[in-house]
């Protein structure tokens, strides 16, 4: 990677694979983005090449092919993304990729009589498909997205249109789109994003029609499906969440003949130990949840000095030359609540949030406040487990 100019950065890349049943294949790969303005107008160009070899099942298993060839593809692509402020931001592509021996499966007639290759090999049992190569496939088309937030509400979508297309001379297919790859794919979501810690949003999903099957004029039709999603954000380090995925119990196809979920409905909960993880004030290791820190290495400021975010082993932080347990805290007068680390892990607002220092232990417990660690043993050896097993 080099950034020969400010706002340029180009990469370039290769590697080499060696497979012992196709030998050895090299690739390369280089692309370059280019920003006028920090970011707000991005460009960006790539060359891509692959190679995939067969794998065992598509090789022996009983739909397997012990005469595949291995996938080599070529493809470019070039676009641009813009930021318009804080509200907007939208991105375009267009991408194109040329494959030779593209790896699919091939699905054997249902009358008439049947090829050799719709055997199991070395049997006269019958299968209903087999893994195949399509010797070229061109593919193109363009994504674009956006997205936009005012206040509290948000949305966001994207659209893709692609051709897909068989180019093997002579085939049966040549000039017909790929089976299964719509033409057409859209998504869109819109809803609200509450600083109480609550999210909510209506999202749509479309996928237009495909052929089946390859040397079949079979198609699936296109469908729209509907979601809800929720999550509310409890505390800095508990968020639970939901949704119903196929709101109104759509029936749909990827595949003909294979069922597809209905109505489904998902709920769970994140959790996140926010005790691992420090601020380095001079020799002193300030606790503080991760998601308020910067990137390791970064400084910050903190109460009016530069400070360093760096992770520590769970459960305990570093005063001096001595190692303290983490829940061992006292409040920290010069923390100050603009400052990375005065965030709360409940997400306060700024003017009521607590910053906790390691300290050299003391007989007098600290005051007890919801942003520390629970002061019972069960509870700090449950948050914050010691590195070596040890109870803290």
């Amino acid at each position: 990677r080099a950034t020969p100019l400010a706002g340029l950065t180009l990469n370039g890349g290769v590697r080499y694979d060696h497979q012992s049943r196709f030998g050895g294949n090299t690739v390369f790969s280089a692309g370059g983005v280019y920003t006028p303005n920090a970011g707000r107008t991005v460009l960006r160009a790539s060359y891509d090449e692959g190679f995939k070899a067969p794998s065992l099942y598509q090789l022996f298993s009983l739909y397997g092919n012990a005469d595949l060839r291995p996938e080599r593809a070529r493809g470019w692509s070039a676009g641009f993304e813009q930021t318009l402020g804080s509200v907007l931001h939208g991105s375009a592509t267009w991408f194109e990729r040329d494959t030779d021996n593209l790896i699919d499966f091939a699905y054997c007639p249902t009358s008439g009589t049947l090829p050799a290759s719709c055997y199991v090999p070395g049997t006269t049992t019958t299968r209903f498909g087999y893994y195949a190569n399509v010797r070229k496939a061109h593919a193109r088309g363009i994504e674009l997205s956006g997205d936009a937030r005012i206040g509290v509400l948000f949305a966001q979508a994207n659209y893709s249109w692609i051709s897909a297309q068989d180019r093997s001379p002579g085939g049966a297919d040549f000039g017909r789109q790929l089976a299964r790859v719509p033409r057409h794919l859209a998504n869109i979501e819109g809803g609200i994003d509450l600083p109480q810690g609550v999210k909510a949003s209506v999202a749509a999903r479309y996928a237009g029609a495909t052929f089946d099957r390859a040397g079949s004029r079979a198609t699936l039709p296109d469908y729209w499906l509907v979601d809800l999603r929720v999550q509310w954000r409890v505390a800095g380090g508990l968020t639970v969440h939901g949704r119903i995925e196929n709101l109104a119990d759509r029936h749909y196809e990827t595949a003909s003949g294979y069922g597809s979920l209905g109505r489904t409905v998902y709920t769970g909960r994140r959790s996140r130990v926010w005790c691992c993880a420090g601020l380095q004030r001079g020799r002193q290791w300030w606790s503080a949840p991760p998601a308020a820190c910067p990137p390791t290495g970064a400084r910050t400021k903190a109460g009016g000095a530069v400070a360093r975010c760096s992770p520590r082993p769970c459960g305990r932080f570093r005063h001096g030359n001595r190692a303290l347990p983490a829940w061992r805290c006292r409040k920290w007068p010069a923390c100050s609540p603009a400052s990375a680390i005065a965030r709360s892990i409940s997400a306060r607002p700024a003017g009521s949030a607590m910053c906790w220092a390691a300290s050299r232990p003391t007989r007098r417990r600290p005051a007890r406040s919801s942003a520390m660690p629970p002061a019972t043993p069960k509870a700090r050896k449950a948050l914050c487990p010691m590195p070596n097993g040890r109870k803290a």
